[in-house]
């Protein structure tokens, strides 16, 4: 306890975040009295006004007003709602991009299953199947603008010449034409 005014006490009961109330107890002065900042508040019965002069300042918190601690409170949410925000969009987006390339895909399995259909197409061999037709591209035939020309035979007997093309450049060039 300390001597100050009633404003004193109050103003440290409001300075005071864990205050819930202040005690002021004075004789005759206003001015020139005694306080005690409580941060609990049970109950006054233990106050006997008779024996000197008492005002009791209580802390309360507005309706709708954050308690001290809310500011931190609702920065974290409005982080934690950013980041699942951001999580979210990521989320769809590279769902959205699997989709996408899965589609392509499939529909160029399609083509090529419908190329494979038309008569009168070309028929079209993996690499393995040329590598094997070809003994591994042993007997060469010769040297063509674009590359080495190997021959093969297939499975049923049939006669090829498989050009192995070199170079990247060669492929764009022959593409383009």
């Amino acid at each position: 306890m300390t001597e100050v005014s009633m404003e004193t006490c109050k103003q440290a009961c409001l300075k005071n975040c864990s205050c819930k109330a202040a005690f002021f107890t004075y004789y005759s002065n206003v001015s020139d009295g005694e306080y005690v900042l409580r941060s609990e508040l049970f109950t006054m019965k233990t106050v006997d006004p008779l024996s000197f002069n008492a005002s009791v300042f209580i802390k309360v918190q507005k309706v709708g007003s954050p308690p001290s601690s809310h500011g931190s409170h609702q920065v974290a949410i409005v982080v934690g709602s950013t980041i699942g925000t951001i999580m979210l969009l990521l989320g769809v987006s590279i769902g959205f991009i699997m989709y996408v390339v899965h589609r392509r895909k499939r529909d160029a399995e399609m083509e090529e299953d419908y190329l494979d259909q038309v008569p009168g197409m070309p028929t079209r061999f993996s690499y393995e199947e040329l590598k094997i037709a070809t003994e591994k591209f042993s007997k060469n035939l010769g040297e063509g603008g674009f590359g080495s020309v190997f021959e093969g035979t297939l499975g049923d007997g049939t006669k090829i010449a498989v050009k192995c093309l070199e170079g990247l450049a060669h492929i764009k060039k022959i593409i383009s034409s």
